[in-house]
């Protein structure tokens, strides 16, 4: 079965099995005395409408806590059928298939740890999952709920803020972020737990509501492409970006290249199309309307942040442009002081979403870590 972009193997497989192997023999000799090394090998996963990364731990308490990335990988999700076939791929190559624990983040609204995945033909169940592989503890999360958590375990360094506001202690979190589709989530602190909780939302299934005379344009161009009802996803994403190009295309009766998003965003990186800078443009004033939306509705003085596969590529574009942080201001004047309220910044690290189903798998295995 194909795989593409290897991310990682840190090292060999051998010495890996090795590691691991001493390790679990450490915690079975020693697992009833004080301060003994429990040692769990736990599964982390961002599975979104193109590509499936999947990291594998081993975390261990005792005198000395120690935690270590044993494999790493990314898949084309596109080429396996289902999610089991994806995994046992993953099984195969890594050579692990004891797990503890796992959180697969992914892209769609979630039921009851359950998944039909918005832009994939693939189906998440965690109960299905634990009885096929085995795994204790298995959670199924929506991907923006995974990077709500990772948030709050990131790096001040792995931020770009957009403009001078602090945020607000335990203040409300909306997060927003364009890649294969558009995801949207917000985070609420919890007193009785004293610590937020993410808010799953489908926000960017709402219908797209210009703000300009180009924008209406836009709109009635995806009218005439037979699409009815226009979501905010359908222009302000991968494909969001391959709709706006065509319509700037068919707009100034250009002929119209077949490109993919990623070739639209490297030529305006480079000024290399003045259609695809355009295109950026547009993308980036609808994220920004799109920011300051998901600011309002929870009056996100905790932050609002941009996480997405796309942002981190086109961060140039984002911080040496004005375009989206005047999107993100541009309200009425009664709201002017609100929107002042809230910070606005960029997620820098694409592994987010990674990095927050790794902090909920290791939320489930009972031994503290």
């Amino acid at each position: 079965m194909p795989e593409v972009d290897v991310v990682s193997l840190r090292f060999p497989l051998r010495a890996r099995m090795s590691r691991v192997a001493s390790k679990l023999a450490h915690a079975q000799g020693s697992s009833g005395l004080p301060g003994a090394v429990q040692t769990k090998t736990l599964v982390a996963a961002d599975i979104g409408g193109t590509n499936a990364r999947f990291q594998i731990w081993s975390t261990s308490t005792g005198v000395q806590k120690h935690e270590e990335l044993l494999y790493e990988k990314t898949y084309d999700a596109c080429q396996f059928e289902t999610f089991d076939m994806c995994f046992r791929k993953l099984c195969e190559d890594s050579g692990l298939t004891v797990f503890d624990s796992s959180c697969f983040a992914v892209a769609g609204p979630v039921k009851n740890s359950r998944c039909e995945m918005t832009n994939l033909n693939w189906r998440l169940d965690s109960v299905a999952i634990e009885r096929s592989f085995r795994i204790p503890k298995v959670s199924v999360i929506n991907d923006f709920a995974a990077i709500g958590y990772g948030i709050m375990g990131l790096d001040p360094s792995q931020l770009v803020a957009l403009n001078d506001v602090s945020a607000e202690e335990r203040g409300p979190i909306a997060i927003i972020g364009p890649g294969t589709g558009l995801g949207e989530a917000n985070m609420l602190w919890n007193d009785s737990k004293q610590s937020y909780e993410v808010i799953a939302s489908e926000g960017s299934h709402a219908l797209f509501a210009p703000k300009n005379q180009i924008g209406v344009q836009l709109l009635e161009y995806m009218w005439v492409q037979n699409l009815q009802v226009c979501e905010v996803e359908h222009v302000c994403s991968g494909p969001g970006l391959r709709n706006i190009y065509r319509f700037l295309c068919r707009k100034n009766d250009i002929k119209c290249d077949e490109i993919e998003p990623a070739e639209i965003s490297a030529r305006a990186l480079s000024k290399s199309c003045d259609v695809c800078v355009a295109t950026l443009n547009i993308f980036l004033e609808i994220l920004g309307s799109e920011c300051l939306g998901a600011a309002l509705r929870v009056l996100a003085t905790g932050g609002v942040y941009i996480a997405g596969g796309i942002p981190p590529k086109i961060l140039p574009l984002i911080t040496e442009t004005p375009v989206l942080i005047k999107a993100f201001e541009n309200c009425s004047p009664p709201m002017r002081d609100v929107v002042t309220r809230f910070p606005l910044k960029v997620v820098s690290d694409p592994n987010v979403g990674l990095l927050g189903a790794k902090i909920l798998a290791k939320q489930q295995i009972s031994v503290i870590l």
